[in-house]
């Protein structure tokens, strides 16, 4: 999927593609001694300001398997609609929702940056 979302974009040097449990948490290789670095939907947002993103891409039902920090990512964007705004979606039923993060576009932080939910 990254390869895919990447290879039409003509500024994908540019682009950061980030990874949620990469930015917000940490675990060893295996995937054991998981901490969060953000304890709630607020504290991750706060990340989110001072590392201003363009798009959050989130599965559209989070089931049983759902990591920890997809949870955390849907909660931001469900808790915060003000800040993040759904996208909209081709397809009749796609398995996740786009949301862009409007403030940071708006103020022109940075480069733009992607975060991946998978």
């Amino acid at each position: 999927m990254i390869a895919e979302f990447a290879m039409p974009d003509p500024a994908r040097t540019e682009r950061i593609l980030a990874r949620p449990n990469k930015v917000l948490s940490k675990s060893d290789w295996s995937g054991l001694n998981f901490q969060f670095y953000y304890a709630t939907p607020s504290e991750a947002e706060q990340y989110f300001e001072q590392n201003p993103i363009d798009l959050a891409i989130v599965r559209r039902l989070l089931q049983g398997d759902a990591l920890p920090t997809e949870r955390l990512l849907a909660d931001v964007v469900k808790q915060l609609p003000e800040r993040w705004t759904p996208l909209p979606s081709f397809g009749s039923k796609p398995a996740s929702m786009t949301f862009s993060n409007l403030p940071a576009r708006l103020r022109g932080i940075g480069q733009p940056n992607f975060l991946l939910n998978v």
